[in-house]
């Protein structure tokens, strides 16, 4: 398949998934694994290092979207696609902006990600994303002041 279709695919379930983290969901084969290398999973629980299978990607998605307001994506076609050759595997590279519901503060993320297709479906899905942008904003750590 090509990039740019992967792109197109998996913008469509990102984009503002907290207002519908089905279509989200919807994206994953049932045996799916999603890996969040950066997570900080030891200290804040929140944020899953790994998540696998259709089930446990439901549940995360429907909880964060209770912390997460409309979490717009940058359009597919501007993303840096790149399929790694030979394989199932693409890479991207993209931004995405959104709010944290209980205060309305700006959440700004960029992000990079492996996601291996089966057919039309993410069987594989580990992105790389900022922990501090994300700690800090939703007020989980103290911004620490410069030295």
């Amino acid at each position: 398949m090509d990039p740019r279709d992967v792109a197109r695919i998996i913008q469509g379930g990102l984009d503002d998934w907290p207002s519908d983290p089905e279509r989200m969901v919807a994206l994953f084969t049932d045996d799916a694994r999603m890996e969040y290398p950066y997570a900080p999973e030891a200290d804040f629980p929140a944020f899953p290092k790994v998540i696998e299978g259709k089930d446990r990607i439901r549940t995360y998605y429907h909880d964060a979207a209770q912390y997460i307001g409309e979490y717009r994506y940058l359009d597919w076609k501007e993303w840096g696609c790149h399929r790694l050759e030979g394989t199932d595997t693409y890479f991207f590279a993209y931004s995405a902006r959104g709010s944290v519901r209980a205060t309305g503060t700006d959440y700004r993320q960029d992000l990079f990600l492996f996601a291996r297709m089966r057919g039309e479906k993410v069987s594989f899905y580990r992105e790389f994303w900022d922990p501090y942008v994300a700690l800090s904003t939703f007020g989980l750590i103290a911004v620490v002041p410069p030295l």
